[in-house]
């Protein structure tokens, strides 16, 4: 009998490239590349800000050669271009790009001296708290696995909605905290430290009671951070904070309290699931049910359950600000789910 010879061990599978493109607003596009085995060459016409979230790798700007390990933000100017020269194994990012009108324009409405036509940026990467912060919550909102780079292989993380999708139905969160990364971008990594100013007094107060009401009002609606800004008339930027400071959560997380205290008022009283979702403003059923059993530890059927609920009643389309509960974020929702 012939000895049989050891097969070959099959070859590992070579990582697949995967590149996502979200185009957030006018000027404001998110990026997300995953296993990429190639050395990029780019010049760049708009800032940016890229996290590197798997794979090191040495890259060429502003004349020199850096090392750039996970965890590094490098720092992208207008009118530069920057070269990989080594990669240490297939790499992933979350990178936003920004253009040059938004960051100024965001300069002046923060105070801010540009010292030059546009603000400049200090160095080529950084570890700072806060631009990490914004970056990994913006990717968290649309992709999922905010500290990670995506499956090995090319793959995103399982169930996750495609781009246009994930704009839906997270597009004012990914706006608050793009709206987050300039600030932080500007205050922390800018060449000019910002002007002291009047601390925060009425006026602002009255700006964020007018873009709650304006969340109460439209919450069934597609809400955008401009949109909110100008309902409230206070900068983007500002708002952001200051909303978040007055009432215990930024607009993104009020508006989905807003929305999940207007389905289980449906549910209880009978509406389908899947007819709530839409009517109060959910991407989807999906979407409804991820962000329904995150605050609730239920499934929207087995709260409709628990009540009785066997009805089809059909929700309103309007409801009157007074008639949505005044609490800001799920805690007071929960409560009263455990009653």
């Amino acid at each position: 009998m012939r000895d049989s010879l050891p097969s070959a061990a099959a070859p590992a599978a070579e990582p697949v490239e995967a590149v996502r493109v979200w185009r957030l607003d006018p000027g404001v596009e998110l990026l997300h590349t995953t296993d990429s085995a190639r050395l990029w060459t780019m010049y760049h016409e708009r800032y940016g800000a890229s996290l590197n979230l798997r794979g090191p790798f040495a890259w060429r700007y502003r004349g020199a050669v850096r090392e750039c390990v996970p965890g590094d933000v490098a720092l992208l100017q207008p009118g530069e271009a920057h070269t990989q020269t080594r990669l240490g194994a297939p790499h992933s990012c979350w990178t936003a790009f920004l253009a040059p009108d938004v960051v100024a324009g965001a300069a002046a409405e923060l105070d801010l001296p540009a010292g030059g036509p546009l603000p400049a940026l200090r160095g080529a990467q950084t570890r700072d708290r806060a631009v990490l912060a914004a970056l990994r919550a913006s990717q968290a909102v649309l992709v999922g696995g905010a500290a990670e780079g995506g499956e090995p292989g090319g793959g995103e993380p399982a169930g996750r909605p495609p781009p246009a999708e994930a704009l839906l139905a997270e597009g004012l969160a990914a706006q608050t905290h793009v709206a987050a990364l300039v600030r932080a971008l500007l205050e922390r990594c800018g060449e000019r430290r910002r002007r002291v100013r009047a601390p925060d007094g009425p006026p602002v107060a009255a700006a964020v009671g007018r873009a709650r009401e304006y969340l109460h009002a439209h919450f069934a609606e597609p809400v955008s951070l401009d949109a909110l800004a100008g309902a409230a008339y206070l900068s983007k930027y500002h708002l952001a904070r200051t909303f978040a400071a007055a009432l215990g959560a930024p607009p993104h997380q009020y508006l989905t309290a807003l929305r999940l205290a207007r389905v289980r008022a449906w549910l209880a009283a009978g509406v389908p699931a899947a007819r709530a979702a839409l009517d109060a403003g959910f991407a989807s059923p999906a979407h409804l049910h991820r962000h329904f059993v995150a605050a609730f530890g239920l499934t929207p059927g087995q709260y409709a359950r628990a009540h009785g609920a066997r009805g089809a009643a059909r929700p309103p389309r309007h409801r009157p600000p007074e008639a949505l509960p005044s609490e800001p974020l799920g805690t007071s929702a929960s409560k009263s789910a455990r009653s």
